[in-house]
């Protein structure tokens, strides 16, 4: 039968996305996967360029922050550059990136002078302006949405995202019956953290740092009926910090 993707979805998807992916002969283990634990693992999901750069970028944020190594965090730190905290407190608190509106101009020129002035030197982008560029050209896009359905068999009737900061040792979510959903959801989380050396991936991987996310299926009795959402915490305090965009 016909693709699921088209030549034009695939020409969109290769310039993000790790091609063994993009490989029908994959998605009937994906999606087995899927159904049988209700979630899957897509790792090294990214070109591999791209994610280096995004790294590299939440490095050096970190480092400029005062974040990760075992540092005790500043409750402020990374409250800049387009990234702004969310609360309320007792249920979350995490950073949200904003990309800042684009600087207005006066007919193209110098107000001063007349003349239109020089373009400045583009900075290097940075983690926020990366992560949000991703979400708004790749996990927004119609193509995208088609591939989730051919890795889950789930068609998406809409979609909705952040890109959120997590910084060690300060941020969490907390479950609770504000987030419950009535409607089925599919949450798409695309997730980086630094685990470059072999004592950061040893880390991670015992669970001695980082954070998880769980899902509860509700107490029937809501919360009058005196059975209250367990404290479920999506926590990050170890090294390197943690950014999606989802």
């Amino acid at each position: 039968g016909a693709s699921a993707l088209s030549d034009d979805d695939l020409a969109l998807l290769v310039r993000w996305l790790n091609p063994v992916y993009l490989s029908e002969a994959a998605w009937p283990r994906v999606q087995a996967r899927f159904e049988e634990d209700g979630s899957v693992q897509l790792h090294n999901f990214l070109k591999k360029g791209l994610a280096e750069q995004i790294m590299a970028g939440c490095l050096a944020e970190d480092a400029a922050d005062g974040l990760g190594a075992k540092q005790l965090p500043r409750y402020e730190a990374g409250v800049r550059d387009g990234w702004g905290p969310v609360g309320p407190p007792h249920k979350q608190r995490y950073l949200r990136y904003g990309p800042a509106p684009e600087a207005a101009t006066t007919n193209g020129s110098d107000s001063a002078n007349g003349h239109t002035p020089a373009a400045a030197p583009a900075p290097a982008a940075s983690a926020g302006a990366l992560l949000e560029r991703v979400r708004r050209e790749l996990l927004c896009s119609g193509a995208f949405c088609r591939l989730l359905k051919a890795l889950t068999s789930i068609t998406l009737l809409g979609q909705t995202g952040e890109v959120r900061r997590f910084r060690p040792g300060l941020d969490y979510t907390v479950a609770h019956y504000g987030i419950m959903t009535t409607d089925p959801r599919l949450d798409v989380v695309l997730t980086f953290v630094n685990d470059a050396t072999d004592e950061a991936a040893s880390a991670w991987q015992a669970g001695e740092v980082g954070g998880f996310e769980a899902y509860l299926l509700a107490d029937e009795e809501g919360p009058e009926g005196g059975g209250g959402a367990a404290e479920v915490y999506r926590v990050n305090v170890g090294g390197g910090g943690e950014r999606g965009g989802e």
